[in-house]
């Protein structure tokens, strides 16, 4: 096949690990693979841990919903100005808007993915050469939420299972954060306040996890923030406290979950995370449940705390059953490379 100039941007951190292993093999058969990277939670800390080359690019503006559409164009017009530099021949993202309108002002061929339905998706519906969704996602979904049938490609499974397998568990990590390898290790992610769907619901229900957590003596509680802001009000409300660690720097957040012995998060990737490992994983996501999330309530490897009351419930302990080494799911991956490199021919 003829060599190709890719485009990825990377708009917000769960999307490093998922592109890793794609862009490994994208230039391992030989194609040039440009990145871009906004600066939102911690993606460039990230890509710089698993040492992938980018470019950042823009910023979030906030979620206020006319900062969020100033913070599209100002993106839009910091890409065009790089990517007209750029030969490229397709453009690939996970949700990135920016990308998408760019990659449509300059008529290059684009592939959206994701996998949440209740996210603002008409412009990757309208302008995107290719949308994949998870096979999870009912046909009468799309018809719903405006996006034409004949743009779509399924992929088996869940977009966690393109990396799970790439990872080796590290021990370091214990001694990284400070923390005995006898003590409970809870790890708790908040909302993503800065989220379109955000419900502030979300947020009393973590307060209230990590507060219970905090109050059990054998636990300790490894709090991954999403903001310098939400840092902050942490560092603010539990000065000093022996039971809460927050990490200074970005951390392997798979390897840090494949250590620990529950996990309470508002954010769907972590959670879809732990739920594929195996591990006791509690959701304090209160906007609309996505249909993959529901998928793994129903098999029992995922639950979502309702109240306060929930919270209480919750019995941190030591896991005593080691963890099974996860599998890469090379089906999706051969889907997503496919779609990537043909995306051309539309």
């Amino acid at each position: 096949m003829t060599r190709k100039c890719i485009w990825i941007d990377i708009d917000n951190s769960p999307h490093v690990l998922f592109f890793a292993p794609i862009v490994k093999q994208l230039q391992e058969a030989g194609h040039e693979v440009v990145i871009t990277a906004r600066a939102c939670a911690q993606t460039h800390g990230l890509l710089e841990l698993h040492q992938i080359a980018f470019v950042p690019i823009g910023r979030h503006y906030g979620k206020a919903l006319l900062s969020k559409i100033a913070g599209l164009g100002i993106r839009s017009l910091q890409l065009l100005r790089f990517v007209r530099r750029q030969k490229i021949d397709v453009a690939v993202s996970h949700g990135s808007r920016s990308l998408v309108w760019t990659s449509y002002l300059m008529r290059i061929p684009c592939v959206t993915l994701y996998d949440y339905e209740h996210v603002f998706t008409g412009i990757f519906n309208k302008f995107s050469t290719k949308v994949l969704l998870p096979e999870l996602i009912p046909d009468n979904i799309l018809g719903s939420i405006g996006l034409d049938a004949t743009k779509v490609v399924r992929y088996p499974g869940f977009k966690e299972e393109v990396y799970l397998g790439d990872f080796q568990p590290d021990s370091e990590i214990y001694s990284q954060l400070g923390i005995g390898k006898d003590q409970v290790l809870v790890t708790l992610r908040p909302p993503a306040t800065l989220a379109h769907y955000h419900n502030p619901r979300s947020e009393l229900l973590f307060e209230a996890a990590l507060q219970h957590i905090l109050a059990q003596k054998a636990a300790v509680a490894v709090v991954l923030p999403r903001t310098e802001d939400q840092r902050i009000d942490l560092l603010r409300s539990y000065p000093s406290h022996q039971g809460l660690v927050i990490p200074e720097k970005p951390v392997d957040g798979l390897n840090l979950l494949w250590h620990s012995d529950l996990v309470i998060s508002g954010g769907g990737t972590m959670n879809r995370e732990a739920a594929l490992l195996g591990l006791p994983v509690f959701s304090v996501f209160s906007g609309k449940r996505g249909i993959l999330d529901q998928t793994l309530v129903e098999q029992g490897k995922l639950h979502f705390l309702q109240s306060i009351a929930d919270v209480q419930h919750i019995v941190p302990r030591k896991r005593e059953v080691c963890l099974p080494s996860p599998q890469s799911n090379k089906r999706i991956i051969d889907v997503i490379l496919k779609e990537i490199l043909t995306a051309t021919e539309h």
